[in-house]
C-alpha cells in the first residue's frame, strides 16, 4: 500500500499518469493479483491518492518488480516524480479468515491503522474474529484485515466498505456497543483512519 501526496493542484495530473502509463502495464503483469487506486474523501493525514497492489507474498512482488522493470515502468516513474511531494510505502500480509467480500466495491472504503499493546496481537486477531466479523456479517459490511510486515510502528490495517459517511458513523456506533468490544479497545494503543473512494480508471482485476 502506497500513500501519496502531490504538489498543489497536480493530483489530477498524477492520477491521469497512473491511468495512462501504469495501469496498462499492471494489466499485463502476471504476478499482480489486484490493483486499486483510491482518492481521498476524508483523511487525518496529508493524502491525495492511495494505491493498493496485491501479490502472492513478497516473492510475488519480486516477480512483479522484475516484470515491470522489463516492461518499461521507469517511464511512468520519471513522469510522476516531478509532481510528487510525499509517498509512504507499507507492506501488509493479509489474513484470509479475518474478512469478507470486497470493501473496494462499496461507495466508500475506510482504512483503519491499529497499533496494539505489546503482546496484544493474538488477542486483537481473536477479537476481530469473534466480535467484529459477526457484526459485519449482520450489517452486510465487507472488510479485509492485514498484519503489517513494514508499517512504521503500526501493527494491523483493516479495510471496511461502507455506503456513506453516515453509514460509517452508524457502523462505529454499532461496533462500540457490541458485546465484547472491550476485548479490542483494551488491546489497541492508537488508531488512524482515512476514508477514500475507489477510482474507476485505477482498477486491475
Amino acid at each position: 500500500i502506497v500513500s501519496l501526496s502531490f504538489l498543489p493542484g497536480r493530483a489530477g495530473e498524477a492520477a491521469d499518469l497512473f491511468e495512462r502509463l501504469a495501469v496498462p502495464l499492471y494489466q499485463q503483469d502476471p504476478a499482480m493479483q489486484h490493483f486499486r487506486g483510491f482518492g481521498e474523501v476524508e483523511s487525518s493525514i496529508p493524502l491525495d491518492l492511495i494505491v493498493v497492489s496485491s501479490f502472492d507474498g513478497m516473492a510475488g512482488m519480486d516477480r512483479s518488480n522484475e516484470f515491470l522493470a522489463g516492461a518499461g515502468i521507469g517511464a511512468f516513474y520519471s513522469q510522476v516524480a516531478p509532481v510528487l511531494s510525499r509517498h509512504d510505502d507499507q507492506f501488509i500480509e493479509m489474513i484470509p479468515d479475518l474478512g469478507r467480500a470486497d470493501p473496494s466495491s462499496s461507495p466508500r472504503t475506510v482504512l483503519i491503522w491499529y497499533r496494539v499493546v505489546p503482546g496484544g496481537g493474538g488477542d486483537f486477531e481473536s477479537a476481530v474474529r469473534d466480535v467484529v466479523l459477526p457484526l459485519e456479517e449482520e450489517l452486510n459490511v465487507p472488510s479485509h484485515t492485514g498484519r503489517f510486515l513494514l508499517g512504521d510502528g503500526w501493527h494491523y490495517l483493516r479495510f471496511v466498505g461502507v455506503e456513506s459517511l453516515g453509514a460509517y458513523q452508524a457502523y462505529r456506533t454499532a461496533l462500540r456497543n457490541a458485546y465484547g468490544f472491550g476485548r479490542i479497545d483494551n488491546r489497541v494503543s492508537a488508531t488512524r483512519e482515512v476514508i477514500v473512494r475507489a477510482l474507476e480508471g485505477l482498477s486491475v482485476r
